[in-house]
């Protein structure tokens, strides 16, 4: 994705150059612009209480509102940073605040980089030789904890973000620190994010303060593959990475074993099939009639598909993957997928509906920007979310026979629904309202 362009002519562009950053945007994002201008220079200071490089370069900084996804990434080739402009609705907070903690975090850690023996290497090789060498935790555990500590909504302060790694740890599955950082085909080893914010959360209480910086700085003198990030966790920590693992892995696994044990455990049924597969996910489940479950199910071996769950037993609908709601109405499931462009770092949405009796699937909306669609209860109409280029948005109702605009409804300034919901009679509308812009992020989540 990184090395994908943006199509440029799409919009007409300006930029805004501070002390630090330049910052670039379609003219419909002027006001967003000068927003992520300012929380960038904000953050600055902030972001070098535990992260000091030598010197910083400025960084251009790109706000691209032409994806569905929620999501932001720092290259190096070229080197720029780019926020998507659509929120994530799970977290209740500025979005584009959050981008300019998390990324800027990174545009810290490659200046960060570039002092020692790297400066002079990367005028031969540039910064991207060195940097993937390094273990990725180091970089996104890092950029969570800059988030989780800066702003009120961070990663680190949602149980769901660590869960992965705790019920790792309850199970007493014992994994050596290269799997947990390498990964594993055949193993539920999780991801960097949550492994890295959790050591360093460690690091940071239990040894120094200022152990990104020492990580980092160390590197910059011994960017030698192994051996460097050896040495830079021995400055930390006096002691290897493996021995910093075993001595979080008990001291972590005693902590969410005592808060387990107050617990009660409420019974269960199991409504999956057993399976081999090394990871399977179940994931945005509604009620059918009947007792059954339809659900999208995301499997390691098998890849994404919607089905059917009914005693132990599971049907697929279809191989699909789902991005932000599947819902039942009045004989019909539907879903949004998304539908990437080939060319250019874009993308969109398409509605599909699935027709229970007849086992048959239809698009009812291409290259759309709908998200959250609910069904109504006699499934005649599809209630979706339409998130637009300027960061407005609005609530539209479509027919579920070939996705046309019955009508539609503003939504305040700064907010993002999501879970749309009717109600058992189809007149009125559920809902969680989530501020992610401007004023709106301090209403926080509500439900409407």
């Amino acid at each position: 994705a990184t090395g994908q362009p943006i199509d440029v002519r799409s919009h007409e562009w300006r930029a805004i150059e501070t002390g630090q950053y330049q910052v670039i945007f379609p003219a419909a994002l002027e006001e967003r612009g000068q927003y992520v201008a300012s929380s960038l220079e904000r953050f600055f200071p902030l972001q070098q209480d535990s992260l000091v490089p030598s010197r910083n370069w400025r960084f251009p900084v790109i706000l691209n509102p032409d994806s569905m996804l929620p999501n932001g990434f720092v290259s190096t080739h070229p080197r720029r940073s780019v926020f998507y402009t659509m929120p994530d609705s799970g977290m209740p907070d500025d979005w584009l605040g959050h981008l300019a903690v998390h990324e800027g975090r990174h545009m810290f850690q490659l200046d960060a980089m570039d002092r020692h023996f790297l400066r002079g290497v990367y005028c031969l090789f540039g910064e991207n030789a060195f940097a993937a060498m390094m273990p990725q935790w180091w970089f996104e555990g890092d950029a969570v904890m800059a988030e989780t500590v800066m702003s009120p909504t961070g990663r680190g302060r949602d149980p769901s973000f660590t869960a992965p790694v705790k019920a790792l740890l309850l199970d007493d599955r014992h994994f050596s620190y290269n799997t947990m950082i390498l990964g594993s085909y055949d193993k539920p080893v999780p991801d960097e994010y949550a492994f890295g914010y959790l050591t360093y959360a460690w690091l940071r209480e239990r040894y120094r303060y200022d152990a990104p910086e020492a990580l980092f700085e160390s590197w910059s003198r011994f960017p030698l593959p192994a051996l460097g990030p050896h040495l830079a966790m021995k400055r930390v920590a006096s002691k290897g990475a493996e021995a910093v693992w075993d001595e979080m892995y008990e001291g972590y696994r005693d902590y969410w074993l005592e808060q387990v044990s107050a617990l009660s455990v409420t019974p269960a049924v199991r409504l999956s099939e057993p399976h081999s597969s090394p990871l399977r996910l179940y994931s945005h489940m509604d009620a059918l009639p009947g007792g059954r479950i339809v659900a999208q199910r995301l499997d390691s071996v098998r890849g994404a598909d919607i089905v059917v769950l009914e005693g132990g037993r599971e049907t697929v609908l279809r191989a699909a993957r789902a991005v932000s709601s599947l819902r039942y109405g009045g004989g019909l499931v539907v879903w949004d997928e998304v539908e990437n462009d080939p060319k250019f770092m874009r993308s969109r949405t398409r509605i599909s509906v699935h027709d229970l009796a007849r086992g048959v699937t239809r698009v009812v909306a291409r290259s759309s920007r709908y998200t959250a669609p609910a069904l109504s209860p006699d499934g005649a109409e599809i209630a979706v979310l339409e998130w637009l280029p300027d960061t407005s948005a609005r609530l539209a109702f479509i027919s579920s026979a070939d996705g046309r605009l019955l009508r539609e409804l503003p939504v305040p300034p700064g907010e993002l629904w999501s879970d749309l919901r009717y109600s058992d009679g189809g007149q009125s509308l559920l809902f969680v309202s989530c501020g992610v812009l401007g004023a709106a992020a301090a209403k926080g989540k509500e439900l409407r």
